[in-house]
């Protein structure tokens, strides 16, 4: 397999993660959607297609999981196991774009307030 985004030759590890945990490839910096996400786009969480990853899957089956990592778990690279959005580096609300839509929540957010987390 090529490792390389959708929209880049060089990946960053975010979608790259994501395509390892999902099996779908996707934009570069985002991950949790297909590919008709937009990078730093809020807008576009609300009409590109949400992917599972392997950690939903497994825990759809019942299944206990958890993330081991030497980086901070809400870093691009653990974060796509279980983050959904537009942007890798949206770690905290003070990063996500003001006067974005409502419901777009970061990715420490979904590690604390969602059942992938």
């Amino acid at each position: 397999a090529k490792t390389y985004n959708v929209d880049a030759m060089v990946p960053d590890s975010a979608a790259t993660a994501f395509a390892m945990f999902s099996g779908v490839k996707t934009d570069y910096y985002t991950m949790g959607y297909d590919a008709s996400i937009k990078r730093g786009d809020p807008e576009s969480m609300f009409t590109a297609q949400e992917v599972k990853t392997v950690l939903e899957w497994a825990q759809e089956e019942g299944m206990k999981t958890g993330i081991v990592t030497t980086a901070r778990v809400t870093h691009a690279t653990p974060a796509a196991l279980y983050a959904k959005t537009a942007h890798r580096d949206w770690e905290c609300d003070k990063l996500i774009p003001k006067g974005g839509p409502d419901g777009v929540r970061d990715i420490t957010a979904q590690l604390v307030g969602s059942p992938r987390g």
